[in-house]
């Protein structure tokens, strides 16, 4: 007698591990996946971040400026204000 409940208990444990290693397998699945869509959603980000940063530096750039002053018919300032007094 104790012998079965000793192979029952065993046979139970045995079922129990591989119940656990399939749902924590599927976990690692889970959060793999998890990481590398994150990972994909970054490097697209980093991409559109350096396009920002080539862009804003295009725009802020002292030739841009210099044209869209030269377009808009902007006056200096210099010749505009006495700065004797």
């Amino acid at each position: 007698m104790l012998n079965k409940s000793f192979f029952i208990i065993v046979f139970l444990a045995i079922i129990i591990q591989v119940i656990f290693s399939f749902y924590y397998s599927s976990e690692i699945i889970n959060q793999n996946n998890l990481i590398e869509n994150n990972q994909v959603v970054l490097q697209s980000l980093k991409v559109e971040n350096q396009e920002l940063a080539k862009k804003f530096t295009s725009l802020t750039s002292i030739k841009q400026i210099e044209t869209l002053v030269s377009q808009k018919n902007y006056i200096d300032l210099k010749d505009s204000l006495n700065l004797q007094n």
